[in-house]
């Protein structure tokens, strides 16, 4: 196990192309709907370079989609929204990659390493409201959720986010999936709400990274991009818009497949840099998650308001799902959750049951933050 995380952290925080050499500001960046991405040659994207993946095969497409248990397949009438796509598509065998706006190697670490890490572990000016599965709960081959899109009010240095944890392993090796959206200024240089991933193999101690920023998930879709802004996004009282990821083991490769919207395959993270995820996932988690600025102002959860049972004046989650090992995607019961929240004077969440038929399991959360403490 030794070597492995010598080559991890060897690896981990490799910078790409340009991504080295770009420059900006550390003000806040007038934000924008254009990003700058390169078309890369599919097999000499960021995560061939990990020595890991050195005899690495790209799976183009998973073996199988997971199937919904029931012969009703669960809809929901909100509006959906996909991430904005690049202009134009990449040519056959190549995939965009995002410039990063990351000005230096070290900035790059220092980010990865405060931002998200083991979220079993306190963390001074992290917060968190959100329901997960028991622990150690065994034969979970993946998840997936409607999340609703919200643009919480994210000053620099602050993070607001809403996600999906999927992991395994002792929390030393801690081997993590994280998939949902962001408003992180310090990542993306401006304010929007973004596509967000990340990964670790190590509980954050010496790997993780965001995106594609170090060498690991491996992008197959020739427009949609992880760090790409999601527009458009919901308004408190208004329209509704949701994303639904899935995040699931392929039944034959064993690499760890990335969907948007039960269908769109933006790409995976490969079984050989994530060795504790190789049988399954034993603990997986929904919610939001906040880090406040250095003099302790945390920001906005969600949309900013503490969770109610009225889904337009709340951020949600809803139809919390896990797979099993049939390839078959099952509810989660109420009574496997389990709530954890750090301070209820900034955020909170309240699990309503099963609603309206087609929302299922569901959950509300959020809050306005403020000075929350450690």
């Amino acid at each position: 196990m030794s070597s492995f995380l010598l080559v991890v952290l060897f690896l981990s925080f490799s910078c790409y192309g340009v991504e080295c050499r770009r420059k900006v500001s550390r003000q806040l960046q007038k934000p924008k709907l254009t990003d700058e991405y390169d078309c890369v040659d599919i097999y000499k994207q960021p995560a061939f370079d990990n020595v890991l993946l050195k005899n690495h095969k790209i799976q183009m497409n998973p073996s199988s989609l997971p199937k919904f248990k029931s012969n009703n397949k669960l809809s929901f009438d909100r509006h959906r929204s996909l991430p904005l796509q690049t202009k134009g598509s990449c040519l056959d065998g190549m995939v965009p990659i995002q410039r990063s706006r990351i000005n230096n190697l070290t900035d790059l670490r220092s980010i990865s390493k405060l931002h998200l890490g083991n979220i079993r572990i306190s963390t001074s000016g992290r917060h968190v409201a959100a329901f997960h599965t028991k622990l150690h709960k065994p034969g979970i081959y993946g998840a997936r959720a409607v999340i609703d899109l919200y643009n919480p009010a994210v000053k620099l240095d602050q993070v607001s986010m809403s996600m999906i944890w999927v992991e395994g392993g002792p929390l030393a090796e801690l081997n993590s999936i994280q998939y949902g959206w962001a408003v992180n200024p310090r990542l993306y240089g401006d304010n929007l709400t973004r596509t967000t991933a990340y990964w670790t193999a190590d509980g954050s101690q010496k790997t993780g990274c965001y995106n594609l920023m170090c060498p690991g998930f491996i992008q197959v879709h020739p427009k949609y991009h992880v760090g790409s802004p999601y527009k458009p996004i919901s308004v408190t009282g208004g329209k509704i818009y949701i994303t639904q990821p899935m995040i699931y083991k392929d039944p034959e490769s064993g690499n760890w497949w990335l969907l948007l919207d039960t269908g769109v395959r933006i790409g995976y993270w490969p079984k050989e840099i994530l060795p504790h995820l190789s049988k399954a996932a034993t603990f997986v988690q929904y919610g939001g998650l906040t880090y406040s600025s250095p003099n302790g102002l945390s920001p906005p959860m969600g949309n900013g308001r503490f969770p109610t049972r009225n889904i337009h004046e709340s951020c949600f989650f809803a139809q919390l799902q896990t797979v099993n090992k049939f390839n078959d995607l099952v509810s989660i019961e109420q009574d496997s959750l389990q709530k954890v929240v750090d301070n209820t004077n900034c955020y909170d969440a309240k699990h309503w049951g099963n609603r309206y038929g087609t929302l299922a399991q569901t959950f509300s959360f959020g809050g306005p933050g403020g000075i929350c403490g450690l």
